[in-house]
């Protein structure tokens, strides 16, 4: 009996391109950092703080990130250099107690002997990060304290120095239009009104662009009688 002829279907080569394969890959675990739980509270406020003091903050965390992990963790001298301990909640003048970091997750706040909290420098005039250690060599930042004022020394005769809280600029918006809602004028107040339907939660599409210096001073020619709005939306319509 002859059999059914199928033809073979050759299927089309499929040009697979390799996995990526990591250069200079790790054989040591690394140390890293987490702003998850990072508050500013008070006498650990930043304001004031210029980009100069924020930029030595990154690079000091950069430079952590290079330092060997488990020679560190076992290296009391290297230790002692970065002014790393433990958080001495009995200490003089101490303007915290652990139970006021309430922001974090209550598993380990509750959790001393695990989880304690440590210190460790930026540098001696800049002051300290206060953080804890969790999983994979993370140590999450709770705190950053300029005046040094977690653990307050001899050194400076246990002062603990005040400090104030820099508002996002989100927030300090809405700060301000706070305060033009309690502005007076005259019934009734079309202002006051529009000011309380703040936050609308329109659904208008919002797009951000930035234009090279050459078009810079042209762009601010054409927009003195017209609106940005216009301006895209003749664009658009010529595209």
């Amino acid at each position: 009996m002859e059999q059914d002829y199928k033809p073979k279907i050759q299927l089309p080569h499929i040009n697979r391109s390799p996995k990526p394969i990591l250069i200079n890959r790790p054989d040591k675990p690394s140390w890293s950092f987490s702003f998850k739980y990072f508050e500013q509270k008070r006498f650990f406020g930043l304001k004031n703080k210029d980009g100069g003091w924020f930029v030595s903050i990154f690079e000091q965390l950069r430079d952590y990130c290079k330092v060997d992990i488990e020679k560190f963790q076992s290296d009391l001298k290297m230790q002692n250099g970065f002014r790393y301990h433990k958080i001495d909640w009995h200490g003089k003048n101490v303007p915290m107690e652990r139970a006021d970091f309430n922001w974090i997750d209550k598993d380990i706040l509750e959790n001393e002997d695990e989880f304690p909290f440590y210190q460790i420098h930026i540098s001696k005039a800049l002051g300290r990060i206060v953080g804890l250690w969790g999983l994979n060599n993370i140590f999450y930042i709770l705190l950053l304290d300029p005046e040094h004022n977690i653990q307050p020394s001899k050194y400076n005769d246990y002062k603990v120095t005040k400090t104030a809280i820099q508002d996002s600029n989100y927030t300090s918006l809405m700060i301000d239009i706070d305060k033009l809602k309690k502005h007076q004028c005259a019934t009734p107040c079309k202002l006051r009104e529009e000011l309380n339907n703040i936050p609308s939660n329109n659904n208008t599409s919002f797009y951000s662009f930035e234009l090279h210096d050459d078009y810079y001073e042209a762009f601010h020619e054409k927009i003195k009688d017209k609106s940005i709005t216009e301006l895209i939306e003749l664009g658009l319509l010529h595209i």
